[in-house]
């Protein structure tokens, strides 16, 4: 099995209804499966998944749990080379599985890599990312994005300088459509399920690099994103203050300078830096 393909549901039964025959129907020669985990099943979604996509593996919270702790059922119960984090509102287009799996393939130091995102509307979207820093995330936080976007230290962050057509390593990339190497993830371990919402993505790159594992974005997959972004939808929203949790969560995991761990190479991966000693 090359690929599982790990979605969580809250609340998503409809865009499930339009995003997993994408995923069934994709002409991509990689082998695949689909595990869908339903964290609130009194939508309907688990009995949708049955009607429409039999051949899914289906998981049904009895209780809700977070983002974090519900992708790593997703991940216990898989079988695939590689698990692909998929939000119910990423599309795949043709060819984007099987350009992630050929790269994960070619590049054994590669821990994660996640495709090129789009907009709804067909823009860029800015799923990989320099880590952060405490300063820049409650100037952002404030509402302050748009005078932010003219500093070079908020630019860096977003990599907004950059034209994002080309394969590179990155500090980290959206879990929205992310994939990640086996291997890593038992040497790593799986996602913090310490985070209810948010920065769950951060975290494990940052863990990643910390073990000697790379993690790139990988243009020649693309793929669109409905981008909800709850968090920065008013100042005293619930949302905004889950992120806040989360990014406090970060900061004292990661430390608070907004670098890669000090000795992070994209170059090789644990097992060959130990051939390469032995």
């Amino acid at each position: 099995m090359d690929l599982s393909i790990v979605t969580v549901s809250h609340g998503h039964r409809e865009e499930l209804s339009t995003g997993l025959p994408l995923v069934f129907g994709a002409p991509d020669a990689c082998t695949r499966e689909v595990i869908v985990v339903a964290n609130t099943p009194a939508d309907g979604t688990p009995e949708r998944v049955r009607e429409r996509f039999p051949a899914a593996q289906l998981i049904v919270n009895p209780k809700p749990l977070g983002f974090a702790a519900n992708c790593n059922l997703g991940i216990a119960a898989s079988h695939g080379r590689y698990v692909l984090l998929l939000n119910p509102d990423v599309r795949v287009t043709p060819g984007s599985l099987d350009a992630l799996v050929r790269f994960m393939d070619a590049h054994p130091g590669a821990g994660a890599a996640g495709p090129r995102l789009l907009n709804s509307d067909g823009s860029l979207q800015l799923s990989c990312r320099h880590f952060s820093t405490p300063v820049l995330f409650a100037l952002r936080g404030l509402g302050l994005e748009r005078l932010l976007e003219r500093t070079a230290a908020q630019r860096r962050v977003l990599m907004q300088d950059w034209d994002h057509a080309e394969t590179r390593d990155v500090d980290w990339v959206f879990g929205a459509a992310l994939i990640a190497r086996r291997e890593m993830i038992e040497h790593v371990g799986p996602l913090d399920p310490g985070y209810a919402l948010y920065c769950e993505d951060q975290d494990w790159c940052y863990r990643m690099w910390t073990a000697g594992w790379s993690v790139y974005y990988v243009p020649s997959s693309t793929m669109s994103h409905a981008h909800q972004r709850a968090s920065a939808r008013g100042l005293f929203s619930r949302w905004k203050w889950v992120h806040v949790r989360s990014k406090l969560r970060l900061f004292r995991k990661q430390g608070l300078s907004g670098r890669r761990p000090s000795g992070s190479t994209p170059v090789t991966s644990p097992r060959e830096r130990a051939g390469a000693g032995a």
